[in-house]
């Protein structure tokens, strides 16, 4: 019977990088990246670090002036685990590396690192001057039980990354969706009204301002050095006051968020670029982006744009909403 535990799938990538280790041996041997992608980054993924996840991992660093190959961090963003590899049956005692696995925890204070060339594990972490021992395990020659234990109570991800509480998802009943469409109508009617009350007055200081609005889809031409408008009406009726040409893309996609439960993300944008506008990922450089929530999940909205291209992924970004009419947003600059 095959059993369904952590240990147990764990044991199952050890026994298959044995099995590599020998059918690719003349490969791996002093090919320290095909032993990497074949013998150490499947036990990593088993183990729960997402090596997609550049806050999780990190390759290739520079730390102490000295290029790391694997940087492992908490969720917090210390710096917790070094992995250095090595190419298949190099010496792992050679002075030279064993000097650097050193520097790293009695100069720099990295409280774990694991010397490895994808057979051999050595895990170093008490440390006393003048003394550096090694826990150290051969999966060819250790018990592989003892050894998928120890890997898990050493360096699985969940000990860094500890599971967050899970948030309710948000009521989805039609008649929920409903209500709240309808308290935005009243909304827009009750403003209406006050401008049509304070529009009685002459003084021009106090008369309510008058509004020129155009469809959103229609909204086109270059767009680039103009004036954003100053308000945003949504296919709800609700009216959003602008500031900026993003702001008309933020709130149209914050719109769909709350309106359309049924999205496929991470989304890409319809405007040239190799993005994607919603995503539960961070953007990776330094971007101007917005955050909000999906199901009760952090998720990261792509802004940016320049005008054209905000104004033509909002109306996208609109025809993801389940009556698919992004022509009900509008906008408008003041008479």
């Amino acid at each position: 019977m095959d059993i369904q535990s952590p240990t147990n799938s764990l044991i199952r990538v050890l026994e298959r990088a044995k099995q590599s280790s020998k059918l690719f041996q003349n490969k791996l041997t002093k090919n320290e990246a095909s032993t990497r992608a074949v013998l150490i980054d499947p036990v990593l993924s088993v183990l729960g670090w997402d090596t997609t996840n550049l806050n999780m991992v990190e390759f290739e660093m520079f730390y102490a002036n000295t290029k790391v190959d694997y940087a492992l961090y908490d969720c917090s963003g210390k710096l917790q685990v070094i992995v250095e590899a090595k190419a298949l049956g190099v010496n792992l005692s050679d002075i030279k590396i064993t000097s650097t696995i050193v520097s790293y925890c009695l100069v720099h204070g990295v409280p774990n690192v694991f010397l490895t060339d994808g057979l051999i594990w050595q895990h170093y972490n008490k440390f006393t001057p003048g003394g550096v021992t090694p826990v150290s395990y051969d999966i060819t020659k250790d018990p592989i039980v003892e050894f998928a234990q120890y890997l898990i109570q050493n360096l699985d991800a969940a000990r860094f990354w500890p599971p967050q509480p899970l948030k309710p998802e948000p009521p989805n009943h039609p008649m929920l969706a409903r209500i709240t469409t309808l308290e935005n109508q009243i909304a827009v009617l009750q403003a209406e009204l006050q401008a049509i009350q304070k529009s009685t007055n002459t003084d021009p200081r106090t008369r309510a301002p008058i509004y020129e609005w155009m469809p959103l889809d229609e909204f086109s031409g270059n767009l680039q050095g103009k004036k954003p408008p100053q308000i945003l009406r949504l296919p709800d009726g609700s009216q959003v006051a602008l500031k900026s040409w993003r702001d008309i893309l933020a709130a149209c996609c914050r719109f769909v968020l709350a309106n359309n439960l049924n999205l496929t993300l991470p989304l890409p944008d319809r405007s040239g670029k190799k993005v994607s506008i919603f995503s539960y990922d961070p953007p990776k450089h330094e971007v101007t982006y917005d955050e909000a929530e999906y199901k009760g999940k952090k998720l990261y909205i792509y802004l940016n744009y320049d005008s054209n291209h905000c104004v033509k992924n909002a109306v996208y970004i609109l025809g993801q909403l389940p009556s698919g009419k992004p022509s009900q947003a509008a906008v408008a600059y003041e008479n």
